[in-house]
């Protein structure tokens, strides 16, 4: 009986991990919104587009952050563009 209340206990933590990771990864998926910094490696699915307004990227220009895939070696590709309407 004891094993059954700490495989229950596991599955609680693990639970409540998944969801803490996904809230976590979550502020740096906004829609519309533009990120003050870029998300760290990992936090974008690949080709997932995300816009960054860091201040390096020419006036006018935003910072467009695609995102790669470290487990096939596809880098993650950054470029200044016109900020979006």
């Amino acid at each position: 009986m004891l094993w059954y209340r700490k495989l229950n206990l596991l599955m609680l933590v693990s639970l409540m991990l998944v969801i803490t990771l996904s809230c976590t990864q979550n502020q740096y998926l906004k829609g519309d919104q533009y990120l003050k910094e870029e998300p760290s490696p990992g936090y974008l699915r690949h080709e997932q587009v995300v816009f960054v307004d860091d201040g390096t990227c020419p006036a006018g220009e935003i910072k467009k952050v695609t995102g790669g895939n470290m487990q096939r070696s596809i880098p993650r590709q950054v470029q200044c563009i016109k900020r979006p309407q």
